[in-house]
Parts: C-alpha cells; structure tokens; sequence
C-alpha cells in the first residue's frame, strides 16, 4: 500500500490502521494542514520551562487545534483518529552548491514533499520535484537533484550524508501525519481494549510519536552515521535578515492564501491559523 493509499485503506476496511503523511492528500484535511504552512513550525520550543524537540513541540500544537476545534475534528469523522503528530521542521541540503541566502536557492532541483514545502520552494525560485524516497540517493549521485527538503531522521536512515555535502538550518515546514483507525474496526473492539488502545493516544500518542521518531536523537543519528562513516555535512549559515526575507516571500502570501481558501469554504481558517499563531508565540523557545 502506497503512502496515497493509506487513508482510503483504513477508511474503507482495507486496513485496520495506518501511518497517514498528510502532505500525500493535500486538500483533503485542509484545517489539519495548518502546521504545514511554510515557516509557521518551531525548531524547538519550551513548554512549562522544559525543552521539547521540534517534533514534540509541534505535534502539541496540532493536537492542541484538532481539539479546540470541531471543524478539524469533522475532517476526520469516518475514522476513529487515535492521535496526529508532525515531523521535526524540514531544512534544506545539497550536494554541491551551498545555500545562505535567497539567490542560492533559485534553480535548485530539490526533492520536496507536496504542499508548503514544493510551494514555498516554488515562491522561493527553486524547482521543487516529486520522488519517492528510495531513489533521492541514486538521483543525488547522478546530477538529477542538487540536494532536498528533509529531515535529520531521513539524513540517517537513508545515509543521505554520503551524498549531501551541505546543510541549511532554516526551518521551512512541519509535516503533519496521522494514525487513523478504521471505525468498524473500532467499535468491534471491547471496551477495555479500546480504553488500552486509547490510554497511548490522543496528547500522549502525538507526543511520544512525535519525540521519538523526529526529537533531538534523530539529529544525534544522523551525526554518529557520518562519523562512522567518515563524512561530513557543512552547517552553512543564513545571511542577516534571510528568514525574514524568506518568510515575506513564501511564507506570508501562503498564509493568506490559505486563510482566504478556507474561509470560502465556510471553514474557521482566520481563528484557527490566529490560535495556531498564537500557539507557536507561547511555545517559542
């Protein structure tokens, strides 16, 4: 089952429950994709004085507007959602040419999740593709990517340290997922299993997943990977004023973008992205 297959898989009873990446149905759960607008999730944040990963700290806020919000909770209504959570905020890495400002990106041809991520790229000057995972590696190899948006827990699983060179910091997106399970399946289950099952999810499973697969260690990972293997990644730093720059152009026409669709669809998109905001000011470490 593809990642676009997942969704309707459990929906329909093909599979009792699946791992949902949001970016593969955009438009399909338009209030959940919030956190995916790009430069609207934290690196890291700081809840109640403790530090949270990146992963964590946005996996709280989504799952915090999922249940402030009954619209957001409706897009999910023909599944038993048992928890989302986001990814750790992608960046940018290359092969070849470093990126520290605006003019470095343009051109690029870089492996990018749909949604926030290929249309602020796009916005950018970049030239966003589409690509399974398994073939960025060889892609990279032979010319056909100049680098991608990604992920310190992709940079080692898939050893992209061997051909990436480069890295830029800069928070662009955080990926919303889902783990979704299939309501007949559900209501089939006794109650004490489903009372098992719910004692894991909800705030609890978004930030367990969210800390675990995408917290502090997956950068950890990713840098003893290199070690081993006895290659570097170069930081490169944004020039001064960049994010701000980058937030102008392809942050702030997005969001509005978004807002308007959203309100032309009867949907609460001003007051949820107002409280999504309003989430990341607290949490901002």
């Amino acid at each position: 089952m593809t990642e676009r297959e997942t969704y309707p898989g459990v929906a329909e009873g093909i599979a009792d429950m699946g791992w949902v990446i949001l970016p593969f149905y955009k438009g399909r759960f338009p209030l959940t994709e919030v956190i995916q607008l790009p430069f609207m999730a934290l690196a890291q944040g700081k809840v109640n004085g403790e530090t949270y990963s990146s992963g964590k700290v946005n996996s709280l806020i989504l799952w915090t507007l999922y249940k402030e919000f009954p619209e957001m909770q409706a897009e999910w209504s023909e599944v038993k959602l048992l928890y989302l959570w986001s990814s750790s905020t992608s960046f940018i890495s290359t092969v070849d040419k470093s990126v520290s400002n605006q003019m470095d990106v343009m051109g690029l041809k870089l492996r990018a999740l749909p949604g926030g991520e290929t249309e602020a790229l796009k916005m950018l000057g970049a030239s966003p593709v589409s690509m399974p995972i398994p073939e960025v590696y060889e892609a990279s190899q032979r010319g056909v990517l100049d680098g991608m948006s990604t992920v310190w827990a992709q940079i080692a699983s898939q050893r992209f340290y061997e051909v990436f060179n480069y890295y830029t910091p800069m928070a662009i997106v955080g990926n919303p997922m889902a783990v979704p399970m299939n309501l007949n399946t559900w209501n089939s289950l006794p109650a004490d299993i489903q009372d098992a099952i719910w004692s894991i999810s909800g705030l609890d499973g978004a930030l367990f997943a969210g800390d675990t697969a995408w917290g502090f260690g997956e950068r950890d990972a990713a840098f003893e990977g290199m070690k081993e293997a006895g290659k570097v990644m170069r930081e490169v730093s944004m020039g001064i004023g960049e994010y701000d720059r980058w937030k102008a152009i392809a942050g702030e026409p997005l969001w509005k973008e978004w807002i308007a669709d959203m309100e032309a669809k009867g949907l609460p998109g001003q007051k949820l992205f107002d409280e999504a905001v309003r989430l990341v000011e607290e949490y901002r470490d």
